[in-house]
């Protein structure tokens, strides 16, 4: 019984190193950086969303204040350009910056609505900015400044993603290593009910 049960655990451990292995490498395709981190009525998501993923962003608890946040953002921005708004609800992530993580907060931010000027087409492209502050020191650590195209999608990508996880490495070795290890099972059925069989002949 012992040694069945041990052979069943050796057998077993492949199997658990490559589904460990297949949750490291499809985990980050999964909880990727989408729109939905951001606040609805934010400026530029897909723009932030870009600038996400480019810092292998992910979410944390505040580590400082929104509202001082904003203000630094609302000055980093002002120093790099003139004519565009900070969108008070930022974003508190951990990112890499400078080949380190470190808190921060990112904001976004679209053009300044003017007393008596035309409003803007939603339907077209605008300049929005997305503004990274540090979430220890309060300091600017990125200004991004570009045109967003309101029709752009930048949500997950359910396909791509699902294609992408079965086609890895770890997936096909898992699904290779099972089936072998349902056909050795297989034969080994077999063969001992033949044996028994030719042993009741006897």
């Amino acid at each position: 019984m012992r040694r069945r049960l041990l052979a069943a655990l050796v057998a077993l451990l492949p199997a658990a190193a490559l589904i460990a292995w297949l949750a490291i490498t499809a985990l980050p395709l999964w909880t990727a950086p989408d729109p939905g981190w951001l606040s609805v009525d934010a400026p530029g998501r897909c723009a932030a969303v870009g600038s996400l993923r480019a810092h292998a962003a992910s979410r944390i608890y505040p580590s400082s204040p929104q509202a001082e946040a904003a203000s630094a953002a609302q000055i980093a921005l002002d120093a790099a350009v003139d004519g565009l708004t900070v969108h008070p609800a930022g974003l508190a992530v951990q990112a890499i910056f400078e080949r380190a993580t470190r808190p921060a907060w990112l904001f976004t931010a679209s053009p300044s609505e003017l007393p008596g000027a035309a409003p803007a087409n939603p339907a077209q492209p605008g300049f929005v900015a997305v503004v990274w502050i540090d979430g220890q020191t309060g300091e600017a650590l990125d200004v991004v400044v570009g045109l967003e195209d309101p029709a752009a999608r930048c949500d997950l990508n359910l396909r791509s993603a699902l294609r992408e996880t079965v086609l890895s490495p770890p997936f096909l070795l898992l699904i290779g290593y099972t089936g072998t290890l349902m056909i050795a099972l297989l034969v080994r059925a077999i063969l001992r009910r033949r044996r028994r069989a030719g042993a009741a002949r006897a």
